[in-house]
């Protein structure tokens, strides 16, 4: 194939003035909307540009392939082909968060219809928030002695670390993530965890030699989301992840001296993970989803929005479950560990575990708020919301940080009000 048709965008993308990715053989946009993709050969001959018709029909570049727009400064509103895609409501809020004065800040969630030009910049979907990235330490001191059962931490963790070598997913790595291409290094960490829990005694260590080894190599790379397929922040994230594997393994295993070689990238992967909040911070701004969803269909629109969230969400989760084992780690080395904070997380049910966009925009149309929660913060949080609401993963962290008769009667509570309800 000629390097001129591989740079060619397919014919469902070319028509519909779309980006493509052009993967093959199918690109993203065609595999999210279920289309057989077509790559036609380029033909050699000039065609004759048609004349621009209107004033943003004229600031429109063509390069190569691609469609760039520069749209005029008045924007045409969103419309929105299902009133069902409008499904937040200005009911939703986020948490109060303290002012530095020791005021009280709460911002409204605001509609995907809101999701306007005319906007601010700072103001978007509920997961783009600029406040739900704060970071909120623990209700204790921000430095202080744990009285949790580290090792149940450890075995938490690790547990789904095999389910997601099982099943493809866990509670921080959704099954769709990497659903369509896994990077190399993600590849290589999941194949060696896979190896080393399957591992006699004897290949146990071969095995940690291969994770040293790859997680060294995985440091000095650079990050690249072109040859990947992948957008900047699932790259970011896909090397959080590998990092992640490869040192939890060495962290808690028997050997001192890939024990003590992890331990010393245990800086980096936090700084890694930091990076991977900073990019998803700054994610899709609101011109550049507006410019997605407008004019398109209701299932493009509700595919483009769950996938935003997917990653979204995972960064989140991610970071929480980061910061935890290199807390965990360093409270059982020296006893204690200063808490760096973790950032809000979706708790409602169902929501991440949704397979599919409509089965995601199901649950957002019946429920009142997402639940976006402190996941180092639950007290108060508790007293205003039923566990009945709330999905396993963030039932399993809480066991942890909750005093547990107060988590069990809370639990209790929660499944006699569903009882009821039903």
């Amino acid at each position: 194939m000629s390097a001129t048709s591989q740079n060619q965008s397919c014919t469902a993308c070319a028509q519909s003035k779309r980006k493509c990715n052009k993967q093959r053989p199918s690109c993203r946009r065609c595999r999210d909307r279920d289309e057989d993709c077509v790559y036609r050969p380029r033909k050699k001959h000039c065609r004759q540009r048609r004349p621009l018709t209107n004033a943003f029909e004229a600031e429109q570049h063509i390069i190569g392939d691609d469609l760039i727009v520069t749209p005029p400064h008045d924007w045409p509103a969103l419309s929105f082909p299902d009133p069902a895609l409008d499904f937040t409501t200005a009911g939703w809020s986020i948490p109060p968060s303290p002012r530095a004065d020791g005021g009280i800040v709460t911002q409204s969630l605001l509609p995907i219809t809101a999701i306007l030009p005319t906007i601010p910049p700072d103001q978007s979907l509920w997961f783009l928030q600029t406040d739900s990235w704060t970071l909120h330490q623990n209700d204790e001191l921000a430095s202080c002695q744990s009285t949790t059962d580290l090792e149940a931490v450890f075995d938490t963790v690790r547990s789904m670390l095999v389910r997601w070598i099982e099943t493809g997913s866990n509670g921080f790595i959704h099954s769709k993530l990497y659903e369509y291409g896994m990077p190399t290094s993600l590849q290589d960490a999941f194949v060696i965890f896979a190896s080393y829990t399957a591992a006699t005694p004897a290949m146990r260590t071969t095995v940690l030699q291969i994770a040293d080894e790859r997680a060294r190599r995985l440091i000095q790379e650079r990050v690249s989301t072109a040859d990947e397929g992948l957008g900047e922040v699932r790259a970011q994230l896909s090397r959080v992840h590998a990092l992640f594997v490869l040192v939890f393994i060495r962290l808690f295993d028997g050997s001192v001296r890939f024990r003590a070689s992890a331990e010393k990238q245990v800086h980096i992967l936090r700084k890694w993970m930091n990076d991977s909040r900073m990019v998803a911070t700054g994610h899709r701004g609101y011109h550049a989803l507006a410019m997605e969803l407008t004019g398109v269909d209701r299932r493009s629109a509700t595919t483009s929005i769950w996938h935003s969230w997917l990653e979204i969400e995972s960064v989140r989760r991610t970071l929480l479950i980061v910061q935890t084992i290199a807390n965990v780690y360093h409270c059982m080395t020296v006893g204690h560990a200063t808490c760096h904070g973790a950032v809000m997380i979706t708790a409602r049910k169902g929501m991440f575990e949704a397979q599919t966009s409509a089965k995601w925009l199901d649950i957002c149309s019946s429920i009142e708020e997402p639940l976006l929660v402190p996941p180092l913060r639950p007290t108060a949080w508790m007293l205003e919301h039923s566990s009945a609401d709330v999905d396993e993963f963030v039932l399993e962290y809480w066991r942890y940080i909750v005093e547990p008769d107060r988590l069990k009667c809370w639990v209790d509570r929660g499944r006699r009000d569903h009882t009821v309800d039903e």
